[in-house]
């Protein structure tokens, strides 16, 4: 709270400096805010201030005046040894985290040093809470309860040495918003939603720094709406940063970062059939695998209930080594949809994804080594390159001879290419070749038209044109006459080079 300035006039009357200003009393002027100090607060590491502080929150909140925290004295501290309580509206100050210290003593594990352990029906709205530091002397207690408290602003605080920092509970608790919150030396979770908590959703989280063994915390039969995150940090989380095991309709992680995470940063995973996480966005985050980079930095799915509707894209994952070599993603279960793209990992052996999903699309990503493989909305689909080998189909024991063929597919198409060398004397009612990389037609029986698309071959070393059928169902070419389309006679085939290109669907 910052001094004013004004003038005292005789008679103990007060008057602002400034145009406008009117005559006061001193008295008036001194109740515009409530001190703890006014009800015997002292501050100074010894005196057990739990009753005055009570008192003041108690009047503050019947007043409905502001409960100011002065500074304590240097090195020094506001002791409690029970539980703060408050039911109701308030709006509390201090002179900042450094200055400004709530410390606990002997409280016992479940108790809170703010608790705000209000009903629903109360209302309870538009408290603040900003600029003081909450801390225990053994890590026992947690920091804060909002039970049933809606339009919060917790701004600047310093959660320390606690066992959760703030737990969110009831039927009735939304539209809070917590920035500048630093935790350090906590437990369990810096942020925790109680199971079975309904109380509403938008929860923003801005500039705020994340710790403990899981960091933020949904449980199973948890539903929220609107999970929001904006510049903050999670640093050295024992276990996950984000772990939601209940329900989230819209979770957002935008421009934030991780550090020193032992397993995977977040952790999406409704426990339930009845449970899902959607509307995820997680753009421009820096996902630090310095402590564990053989671990995915997002998993998605896992037990019962769904993940719907993901984008992940525009994300760097660092590590100290550039070795960084598990997936950015990893999709566990069924049923995920979304979009991961644009996102680039430091190191030579990552991918964007560890599996193909149908409803997944997945471009743009790139590691060390380069551009990654795209996947466009189905397990089959993405476009694919590489070489083969083809065989001898026929089963004559025939020495096929050819260099390695080559193929691309995109999506259900294949497009395919090899030189081919049958020996002297080769069998035409054997000449067929195996190998092709993926099964040529994709019905039962030679249906006309799904047998195959059109593929070409030329023929080297001899004038006579040659095309080809295909085994529908196989990986297998039968060269044919190009005109009549009967068998092709040993001259056709003996000695010779055929080039074959062609295509077909899957």
């Amino acid at each position: 709270m910052s001094s004013q300035n004004f003038v005292t006039r005789p008679g103990s009357q007060f008057v602002q400096s400034g145009t406008g200003a009117v005559e006061r009393t001193v008295e008036s002027k001194l109740q515009d805010v409530v001190s703890v100090k006014d009800f015997g607060a002292v501050g100074d590491g010894v005196a057990d201030d739990t009753a005055a502080i009570q008192a003041a929150i108690d009047f503050a909140c019947t007043s409905h005046r502001a409960l100011y925290f002065p500074s304590s004295k240097p090195a020094f501290y506001y002791k409690i040894t029970s539980p703060l309580t408050i039911t109701k509206p308030i709006s509390i100050y201090g002179e900042g985290p450094i200055s400004t210290v709530l410390y606990a003593v002997g409280l016992t594990p479940g108790q809170y040093v703010l608790d705000f352990d209000c009903l629903a029906a109360d209302v309870v709205e538009h408290v603040t809470i900003q600029d003081l530091t909450i801390r225990s002397s053994d890590g026992v207690p947690d920091g804060v309860l909002l039970k049933n408290v809606s339009y919060a602003l917790l701004k600047n605080i310093l959660l320390y040495n606690l066992y959760k920092g703030i737990v969110v509970d009831g039927t009735r608790c939304f539209t809070n918003t917590f920035e500048n919150i630093n935790s350090y030396n906590i437990t369990s979770n810096s942020i925790f939603f109680q199971a079975n908590f309904t109380g509403g959703g938008h929860f923003t989280f801005l500039g705020c720094t994340f710790t403990g063994d899981t960091a933020v915390a949904v449980p199973s039969t948890a539903y929220l709406d609107n999970l929001c995150f904006e510049g903050c940090n999670w640093e050295q989380c024992v276990t996950n940063g984000l772990f939601i095991a209940g329900t989230c309709a819209g979770l957002s992680v935008t421009g934030c970062r991780t550090e020193g995470c032992n397993s995977t940063d977040f952790v999406l995973r409704p426990a339930l059939a009845t449970e899902y996480v959607g509307g995820i966005n997680v753009v421009g985050n820096v996902f630090s695998a310095s402590d564990n980079g053989s671990v995915p930095r997002i998993q998605l799915g896992g037990s019962l209930g769904k993940i719907r509707g993901f984008s992940i894209t525009g994300n760097v994952v660092t590590h100290g080594t550039d070795s960084f070599s598990s997936s950015l993603v990893e999709l566990n279960g069924d049923g995920e949809s979304g979009l991961i793209a644009g996102n680039m990992l430091r190191g030579t052996a990552a991918s964007a994804v560890n599996t193909k999903r149908s409803g997944v699309i997945v471009y743009g990503n790139e590691n060390l080594s380069g551009k990654l493989e795209e996947q466009w909305g189905a397990s089959s689909w993405g476009v694919v390159e590489g070489t083969f080998t083809p065989t001898d189909g026929s089963g004559a024991g025939l020495s096929l001879t050819a260099a390695s063929g080559l193929y691309t597919k995109i999506g259900r198409m294949v497009f395919w290419q090899v030189f081919i060398s049958y020996p002297v004397n080769a069998d035409a009612t054997a000449a067929e070749f195996a190998g092709l990389p993926f099964a040529v037609g994709g019905l039962t029986g030679d249906t006309p038209g799904r047998s195959g698309a059109t593929i070409n071959v030329t023929n080297y070393g001899s004038s006579v044109g040659l095309l080809q059928g295909l085994n529908s169902g196989t990986t297998n070419v039968a060269f044919r006459d190009g005109t009549t389309g009967g068998s092709l006679t040993n001259a056709d085939i003996s000695g010779k080079y055929f080039y074959c290109s062609g295509m077909y669907s899957i």
